[in-house]
């Protein structure tokens, strides 16, 4: 892992640095999010939602169809359940925002002009704006309501994740569709990891 990390950092770097040898492009996109959230202690949650994002591909080689991708990343979570618990109906809602940037390396294997696959591995820096859970609780009519903000107070969740990520996508013409499966390693909380899973499609040019 410290040699994968290393290599990305040393490419994102020359990114920086060095004019792109090859042609680049852009992409955007939308997608559908899985992310889970396992607990050591206590419930694990599903949340399901939307991601809408941006990315560039710097070539890095005339020679070599390899790529260094990088952008932004919106992605809303959301999870909703109810239960019982001493004769009180409680509702449990989860809303979660984040920003991500991703750093990338690509390959691209071309079949002619209008179709290619773009296999990726990569880093994801990850800030996590909003975390709130709110509970409902409802007995023969009354109800009462608390929002928590999970990025507050003791035992917070984490502002900052930094994980990995695994993807491919494919390419027709300028249509773009791609599937990706990652994991943090800085939890979403102290005794809770993150994983992510995510359908995209978007628009290469």
């Amino acid at each position: 892992m410290r040699k994968l990390t290393t290599t990305i950092a040393a490419l994102a770097a020359i990114a920086t640095v060095v004019p792109a040898s090859a042609q680049g492009y852009n992409r955007i996109g939308a997608s559908y999010e899985l992310e889970s959230l396992s607990a050591k202690y206590g419930d694990d949650y599903n949340l399901n939602g939307f991601g809408v994002s941006y990315i560039h591909g710097f070539g890095l080689s005339k020679s070599i169809p390899l790529y260094l991708e990088t952008g932004l990343k919106m992605s809303m979570g959301f999870h909703s359940d109810s239960y019982k618990d001493y004769g009180y109906e409680i509702t449990e809602d989860i809303t979660k925002m984040s920003f991500s940037v991703p750093v990338n390396v690509a390959y691209k294997v071309n079949f002619g002009n209008d179709m290619s696959l773009l296999p990726y591995l990569g880093l994801n820096f990850k800030i996590n704006a909003l975390a709130n859970a709110k509970y409902t609780e409802e007995e023969d009519g009354d109800k009462y309501s608390e929002t928590v903000n999970l990025l507050k107070g003791d035992d917070s969740a984490n502002v900052f994740q930094l994980g990995w990520h695994v993807g491919v996508g494919f390419n027709f013409h300028s249509l773009y569709a791609g599937l990706s499966y990652g994991t943090d390693f800085i939890k979403f909380a102290e005794y809770v990891n993150s994983s992510t899973f995510n359908i995209t499609l978007g628009y290469t040019f």
